[in-house]
């Protein structure tokens, strides 16, 4: 029989994620650093199962930013809220939405996440319009259905639908959301696979969604990607299909275009290299 998922209505779990990320950019000659690390936490539980699909509630419970450059030091945490954004962070926390996933672990959709956040606005009750601005800034990170189904696959192993056993490999893509758009393949490798659940490898290829046209990003400026690496990931699974553990360490390079506009007079191209590891696990 193929790998599968196999959760009981009713069975929930904790999922955690540690992210440290380097950036190194060069902007006119001039090199800039920015370390960013993100640790978070999602609650998952079970509300619907059968032979096709997993419907999961979930819930973030936890979730703090660091970000570090020559000129900055910043925090944004749910856990102590000192500002708007971890403030709406604070009031994010334990509201739920849903999300499903098909029997191989391939996400189908997200639904719910944008009432879970316009309730956690609601909750803040009246804010200053600056910072009502803010959380406005960070529901929108928060609130994106399509970033969170891209960031959560990345702790789904999808299945091969054929059967496997020790050396078996198969493949498949997703696309990256952060902290750029890309399409990764992913090539599986079953290193063991016994009774409480496998071990496997996966060695991602990284590459841009598309490197011939500009989209609209971060500030309204239009950006061109060109940025591509590897991932190296090392993954134990539980005898019913979700992780027990997972570390990545990936590496890429290249250059990020924006194109001229009313702040910048002419196009730039910034080459940039990120170095980000990730740890996640399951309990």
């Amino acid at each position: 029989m193929p790998l599968t998922y196999n959760l009981p209505v009713g069975h929930s779990f904790t999922l955690t994620q540690v992210s440290k990320m380097g950036v190194m950019q060069n902007i006119s000659g001039m090199e800039l650093e920015t370390l960013q690390t993100t640790e978070g936490t999602n609650t998952l539980k079970v509300v619907e199962s059968n032979n096709d699909a997993i419907k999961f509630e979930v819930a973030h419970t936890s979730f703090k930013r660091s970000i570090q450059t020559m000129h900055m030091n910043q925090t944004t945490d749910a856990a102590n809220p000192q500002d708007a954004h971890s403030k709406f962070l604070a009031a994010l926390l334990g509201k739920t939405f849903f999300m499903s996933i098909d029997k191989y672990g391939k996400i189908m959709s997200t639904e719910g996440l944008e009432k879970a956040v316009e309730a956690a606005k609601v909750s803040m009750g009246d804010l200053s319009p600056a910072d009502a601005a803010a959380a406005e800034q960070t529901a929108v990170a928060m609130g994106n259905a399509e970033i969170f189904t891209k960031n959560m696959q990345a702790v789904f192993l999808i299945y091969s639908k054929d059967k496997v056993g020790k050396n078996s490999e198969w493949s498949y893509v997703t696309e990256s959301a952060e902290p750029l758009s890309l399409a990764q393949q992913h090539n599986i490798k079953v290193l063991k696979l016994g009774k409480k659940g496998g071990v496997f490898t996966a060695y991602i290829d990284m590459s841009p969604t598309t490197t011939s046209d500009y989209v609209l990003g971060t500030g309204n400026l239009e950006v061109k990607n060109e940025v591509a690496g590897k991932n190296i990931c090392s993954i134990i699974t539980q005898k019913n299909g979700l992780l027990s553990s997972m570390t990545s360490n990936a590496n890429l390079s290249g250059t990020i275009s924006i194109k001229a506009n009313a702040q910048i007079p002419q196009d730039m191209v910034i080459p940039c290299s990120y170095t980000i590891s990730n740890t996640f696990s399951v309990k």
